[in-house]
């Protein structure tokens, strides 16, 4: 998913002939720290609430203010996943989306940013999540993938995060079905470990997995 298919036009631009005051207005009825600024349509760049606190006047334009455009615009195909982490280095309550010849195309905000991660990595309430845990030279994701198809289980999505030893990994797998009894029990003939099954949002605890554990050795005998 790229910029083009997130953003939208909910807050509006600001020309540099507008009013500081009108700024700081729209800043805090759309609940952001900063405001697009263009000119004949033209990203100009984005003007911080601070930035108008600054200043002293009680009356003056936004052509008077720093305008500031470094580091938080984004061309329109741009990947979701570089956005992400743009908002997340530099703190941005708003991104600005430009098209080739630097026009304004809308804005991207963080809960904008959250829908769209949520569409597509999977996220919905159909469907288990399993969290396996192994070492980094261990990590197959084709092995993984054949051992769910064999279960007749589909992976919607997956996520890779490291651990703090910098040794091991956590791969977090989002499937198709809540049934994972006969998958665990595969998983684990393959030697992976299982640290966590989220079911419909429930995490199964440690006196459940013990349960679980019971039940699947009642299976094999």
């Amino acid at each position: 998913m790229i910029a083009s298919e997130i953003h939208s036009d909910t807050i509006p631009a600001l020309s540099i002939n507008d009013s500081a005051k009108r700024a700081l207005y729209l800043m805090g009825f759309f609940k952001v720290t900063s405001i697009p600024i263009v000119n004949d349509g033209e990203y100009i760049g984005m003007l911080n609430e601070e930035q108008i606190l600054d200043i002293e006047k009680e009356a003056f334009k936004i052509s008077e203010c720093n305008i500031t455009k470094e580091n938080n615009f984004v061309d329109a195909q741009q990947h979701i996943y570089n956005i992400i982490s743009k908002v997340d280095q530099y703190k941005l309550s708003l991104v600005a989306v430009v098209d080739d010849n630097n026009i304004f195309l809308g804005t991207i905000t963080p809960l904008e940013l959250i829908s769209a991660t949520a569409k597509i990595t999977s996220i919905d309430p159909t469907g288990g999540i399993i969290v396996l845990k192994m070492g980094i030279r261990d990590y197959t994701l084709g092995e993984i993938a054949q051992i769910c198809e064999n279960n007749q289980i589909k992976i919607l999505s997956s996520y890779v995060q490291s651990c703090k030893d910098q040794v091991n990994i956590k791969l977090i797998i989002k499937l198709n079905t809540n049934d994972l009894v006969a998958l665990k029990l595969d998983l684990e003939r393959y030697n992976y470990k299982i640290e966590s099954i989220i079911l419909e949002n429930r995490v199964i605890d440690e006196l459940e997995q013990n349960r679980l554990d019971e039940f699947l050795h009642y299976l094999n005998m």
